[in-house]
């Protein structure tokens, strides 16, 4: 109806005009129920219920779970926002590790090797905070992880140490394999 109210003749053809109006309409739409996504809909029945109605308990949990599962969505997202702000210093954002991310099983353990060794010396983590820079000759050294696989992985070794070293235990949780790489 929109469209048929302001379509102008002078304008071009009424078909382009109708589908971009109704294209309007549908973000705009969208945008306005995307405030009502993190809403879970539940019967208050649910919270007033007898110990015996375990059909209920169930409900119950699903809710605390779901409940739960969105507050540690938005601390994630709280801490990667964070993280890129710390990337920012060295070059790079946080949107940038999926090209230089170890693909092989191989290379993964080599960069979770060196970045054990950086989180156990305290004066290359001073280092490489002061000077923005990783310190590959003493790395390639210390660690007997080839140069070729610290410069191609620079920015994965850098995004992992600032990871581990801050307070982000959300996203510590995927480099859980480094963890497990230094008990070995």
């Amino acid at each position: 109806m929109q469209a048929v109210k302001e379509y102008n003749l002078d304008k071009g053809s009424f078909l382009s005009f109708a589908k971009l109006v109704i294209q309007r309409r549908l973000i705009d739409y969208t945008r306005q129920q995307n405030k009502y996504k993190s809403e879970i809909i539940v019967s208050p029945v649910i919270f007033y219920m007898n110990s015996e109605e375990e059909e209920d308990k169930t409900y119950q949990n699903a809710v605390t779970k779901k409940s739960m599962e969105a507050v540690r969505q938005e601390s994630l997202g709280l801490e990667i926002t964070g993280v890129n702000e710390n990337l920012k210093e060295y070059g790079f954002t946080f949107y940038d590790l999926t090209k230089s991310s170890p693909k092989a099983e191989k290379t993964r353990l080599a960069c979770g090797k060196v970045i054990n060794f950086c989180m156990e010396n305290p004066m290359i983590l001073q280092e490489l905070n002061k000077t923005k820079l990783l310190p590959v000759k003493l790395l390639e050294k210390n660690s007997k992880v080839p140069r070729k696989i610290i410069e191609r992985h620079r920015k994965y070794i850098i995004a992992a140490i600032v990871i581990l070293s801050g307070e982000y235990h959300e996203l510590a949780e995927y480099l859980r394999y480094i963890r497990e790489e230094k008990k070995q």
